[in-house]
């Protein structure tokens, strides 16, 4: 029994060393392998010709070798940890942390009761804050110039001043529109500004104007709808005239005659006619006056409307 036993091991002491050698040849032929796939892979045309035609051709991508110095591989892997860069990370997230703050924070955001509208008389607060469109808004989000302009769109702000303060306040010093005359029509009154444009009134300031009695809004401007706006010539000449005559509180206008008013202190009518030639037609009634206190002619209308050849009535 016991050289039966003997001659076994020594059976297998001489199988280990071909076993170790088949393991150690199995475990390159695995590495061959892997190298050999790993190639294939690069060059997908070699798999092709090795008959692996349901191989997948990859598009190889190549980068060119980036030459590094020694001083450069060490900046690359770095110089550990030192004060300084302790010292960034910690600014990096104080600022983290402060975007973080001022964006969610309620004090940061734009509410009615943080805008407040100076100057106003006929405008109101609530009118303007919904036209300034601020609500809701991010004071670091907003521009007082952009502010202004939107403010600037309203047809009654003839100006605006706006500023921004933290946390969350919003200034505006606004102008109104101050109206130059009323335009008198079947629609009712309207307010006249200096370019001729045309609004609703909005209050009794304005009752003192100048006014142009044109009931069919015959003066409306060339494009513009019926009593949205006044042709300008129009209203400049009318303002022309209450200016030289500082008593006239009134003039009608017509289709047919165009600015026609009393003059003042006299019993003449003046038909005035468009908007044009303002001083030369000043002249001429200054002219047709002499003529008048003369007594060479007796009158009742003085017709300025043809610059070359004003007549009497």
């Amino acid at each position: 029994m016991k050289r039966e036993r003997a001659g076994k091991n020594r059976i297998k002491r001489a199988k280990a060393p071909v076993a170790k050698k088949r393991r150690a040849a199995a475990k390159k032929r695995r590495r061959v392998s892997r190298r050999k796939r790993l190639f294939e892979w690069t060059q997908p045309s070699i798999g092709l010709q090795n008959g692996a035609p349901g191989r997948a051709i990859r598009e190889r991508i190549e980068l060119p070798a980036l030459p590094i110095s020694p001083d450069s591989a060490r900046r690359l892997l770095g110089t550990g940890w030192q004060v300084s860069k302790i010292l960034s990370l910690l600014a990096l997230i104080a600022v983290g942390y402060g975007l973080f703050w001022i964006h969610t924070d309620d004090r940061f955001f734009i509410y009615e009761e943080d805008v407040y509208f100076q100057q106003l008389s006929y405008l109101q607060p609530d009118e303007l804050f919904d036209v300034a469109d601020v609500k809701g808004w991010n004071i670091f989000w907003l521009r007082s110039d952009h502010v202004r302009d939107v403010l600037m769109g309203h047809p009654y702000v003839a100006d605006a001043q706006v500023s921004l303060s933290l946390p969350g306040t919003l200034v505006a010093e606004v102008s109104e529109v101050k109206p130059t005359a009323l335009w008198m029509t079947d629609e009712g009154p309207r307010w006249l500004l200096r370019d001729g444009t045309a609004l609703a009134v909005r209050d009794d300031s304005g009752n003192d104007l100048l006014q142009i009695l044109d009931g069919p809004s015959d003066a409306s401007a060339i494009g513009a709808a019926p009593g949205t706006a006044i042709d300008s010539g129009i209203l400049q000449s009318a303002l022309r005239l209450a200016e030289r005559f500082p008593a006239l509180e009134s003039l009608t206008y017509s289709r047919e005659i165009g600015l026609n008013f009393p003059l003042a202190d006299s019993h003449y009518w003046i038909y005035w006619g468009d908007g044009q030639d303002v001083e030369r037609k000043l002249i001429n009634l200054d002219a047709a006056q002499q003529v008048l206190q003369s007594g060479e002619v007796t009158a009742q209308v003085i017709d300025l409307r043809f610059i070359e050849r004003p007549y009497f009535r």
